[in-house]
């Protein structure tokens, strides 16, 4: 089975992750087979999460599409564990915002680059938000209708021809493409100019300068 999982949380929009693993899939000539769609708060525990219990229902050779570390958890220590069980399991793990295929034969260096981007990434976000509310992101009212237009771009539709034939605004669906690039997905561009996963240099502390 080929599971594309989405977590809609305050600042995962689920038309980014979409497009993303759209895109991927697209790239790489993948058919999903299942969708599921969880949507919960960054720091919800893990047992109170239906998707876990969806994870846990994965085998061998089953493989997990998912845009971001983030889908798994906001916390480094769960998505360890997460990707420990599923990789044991022998189960193949993309990541698609990273262009990344995950499986037990994955390099432990490429594994820990990934980790740190996560770590970093959250140290990040974390100063950006310090101090004031996270306000939640609305979803978009084009959301529901993103295969359909990605579909059209891909036939070389206008956004004039678009838009006469969902009978939505022209202004707010060009807003709705541009924001999302989605001439670029529906082009395969995200990928055909993204190089594979460039595997960061770790300063080591052991190191003498």
């Amino acid at each position: 089975m080929r599971l594309a999982y989405f977590r809609v949380t305050n600042n995962e929009l689920f038309a980014i992750q979409k497009s993303s693993i759209m895109a991927y899939c697209s790239f790489y000539g993948m058919d999903v087979d299942k969708e599921f769609i969880e949507n919960s708060k960054e720091l919800d525990k893990l047992e109170s999460r239906e998707g876990i219990e969806l994870l846990k229902t994965l085998k061998s050779d089953d493989e997990l599409i998912i845009f971001n570390l983030h889908t798994i958890s906001f916390k480094l220590g769960e998505v360890i564990k997460i990707f420990t069980c599923l990789i044991k399991k022998g189960v193949i793990i993309h990541i698609t915002s990273k262009k990344l295929s995950i499986d037990s034969k994955i390099s432990s260096l490429v594994l820990l680059s990934l980790l740190n981007d996560f770590r970093e990434e959250n140290i990040k976000n974390f100063h950006k938000i310090k101090g004031r509310p996270k306000g939640r992101i609305s979803k978009s009212q084009f959301d529901e209708l993103l295969d359909d237009i990605v579909s059209m771009l891909r036939k070389n539709f206008t956004i004039s021809e678009i838009a006469r034939r969902l009978n939505v605004s022209r202004s707010s669906l060009r807003d709705y493409i541009n924001s999302r690039d989605l001439k670029a997905l529906a082009l395969n561009k995200t990928f055909k100019d993204k190089t594979e996963f460039d595997i960061k240099v770790i300063e080591c502390p052991m190191e003498e300068n």
